[in-house]
């Protein structure tokens, strides 16, 4: 393994040693089990295709990594190097290339205005075999909008890939443009994405063929956006089952349409916060389950409003939470059930101040679920019906500030054991558990 430096400040090029740098990344010549890196606080400027190309494959135990140094020690260093243009990508990994590491890269300028361009990509190429390309710390940021085409901050194809603790902003359409195989997308920050004006931009997008992804710890402000999603997983048809999203941070707005779109079967979505979304979830595909997410401060005069929109076979929602929801516009609902579909259940939420708490057919199950303010709880076909049972009507939720329950809510042990003898952290849980919440070993309901 060898290291080499690229100072772009220097008018003459050297061996690329510390002592003796290159002056521009087209002196390198990639090898598998080296690493590259550029000055930390320096600018790559570029009209080329690309500014940096990758077409030679590291291997699992030697991998190619490119990254910034420290100008003092030649060390590694989280402090960014710049990479400003590339006429259509910044950094390309070519389709078939597999094991680099690109990170602390501060990316900005990519595209030429007519074409589709990305940041950070391992090739358009749909049928790119890229594997085990991981991206870290990298801000991606004020691309140039294509008036015709999309231009991404990241667009990745193949399997096993990361994508950690990356800035993702001011992009004109999709953050992150996904298609392939077991991705894990944690600890990133997205906002002000959709800004060329085109309405074709997402925060996250799963495309064709896209199973397996692990979403989790993330920062997704839709917001900018119209008719559009904070994470959308579509076109799924013969990809791999499953998936989970977790524990991520999802704004909407009055313009973005879902906070979280899915076409994967058997997808697990849990423990999100939701804030200000049209829809909440929205699941086309059979087998999912939704539960203990957060669902908050929605102000949508959308009568289609819905928080978890169920539209296929085999999907549960329990132990969610709705609550600072302003407004009662008929025809919205907190839950609502496709009566197309079989095998549904809703059970073990707490649901507050929507039209209609959960909608549902005749064959669909709700259950042991707490309302308040509703100004109907449970419709069938539009008409209100009784409640299911051990479902009831609170007049408080008694919650505080950061949603949980106090001791003497009426939610505390008012639900029904589904079977699960520890949460997600692996502590015991009380059962029957706490409408709304899941908990810990702890003294109060948590997430």
């Amino acid at each position: 393994m060898a290291d080499f430096y690229i100072d772009p400040t220097l008018t003459t090029n050297g061996s690329g040693t510390f002592s003796s740098p290159y002056n521009s990344w087209g002196s390198v010549t990639f090898a598998a089990g080296n690493r590259y890196f550029q000055k930390a606080g320096t600018t790559v400027t570029s009209s080329a295709q690309q500014a940096i190309l990758i077409s030679v494959s590291g291997s699992a135990t030697s991998r190619i990594t490119l990254g910034s140094y420290d100008p003092a020690t030649g060390n590694p260093t989280t402090e960014k190097a710049r990479i400003i243009g590339g006429a259509r990508y910044a950094i390309n990994i070519a389709s078939a290339v597999t094991d680099v590491t690109v990170q602390d890269f501060d990316v900005s300028g990519t595209g030429d205005g007519t074409n589709i361009n990305f940041g950070i990509t391992t090739s358009a190429a749909s049928d790119s075999t890229a594997k085990r390309i991981y991206i870290y710390r990298c801000d991606v940021h004020d691309l140039v909008p294509s008036a015709a085409n999309d231009v991404s901050a990241l667009s990745l194809r193949g399997a096993d890939n990361i994508i950690q603790n990356c800035n993702l902003y001011n992009v004109p359409t999709d953050a992150v443009n996904y298609r392939g195989q077991r991705l894990t997308f944690e600890n990133n920050r997205v906002w002000n994405i959709n800004t060329d004006g085109r309405n074709q931009g997402d925060c996250f997008q799963g495309a064709s063929d896209t199973g397996g992804v692990i979403c989790r710890n993330n920062y997704l402000d839709g917001s900018a956006g119209t008719n559009k999603q904070c994470i959308i997983f579509t076109n799924l048809a013969t990809s791999p089952v499953g998936g989970i999203i977790e524990d991520n941070i999802l704004i909407g707005g009055p313009n973005a349409q879902q906070g979280i779109y899915t076409d994967t079967p058997g997808m697990i979505i849990r423990r999100n916060v939701f804030y200000d979304c049209i829809h909440g979830v929205r699941s086309n595909a059979a087998g999912v389950n939704i539960y203990s997410n957060l669902f908050i401060n929605n102000k949508s005069t959308d009568p289609s409003f819905k928080f978890i929109w169920l539209e296929a076979d085999g999907q549960f929602a329990h132990n969610n939470t709705f609550i600072n929801n302003v407004g009662q516009i008929a025809s919205q609902s907190a839950i609502y059930m496709d009566e197309a579909h079989t095998g549904q259940t809703v059970q073990n939420n707490a649901i507050s101040n929507i039209y209609r708490g959960v909608r549902k057919g005749a064959g669909q199950v709700e259950t042991y679920n707490a309302y308040l303010g509703c100004t109907n709880p449970v419709e069938v076909a539009a008409n209100p019906v009784a409640l299911g049972t051990g479902s009831f009507v609170s007049t408080d939720f008694l919650c505080d500030s950061g949603y949980f329950p106090f001791n003497t809510s009426p939610l505390v042990s008012a639900g029904k054991h589904l079977m699960y003898n520890v949460d997600y952290s692996k502590a015991l849980r009380r059962n029957p558990p706490t409408i709304g919440v899941y908990e810990q070993k702890y003294n109060r309901a948590t997430r």
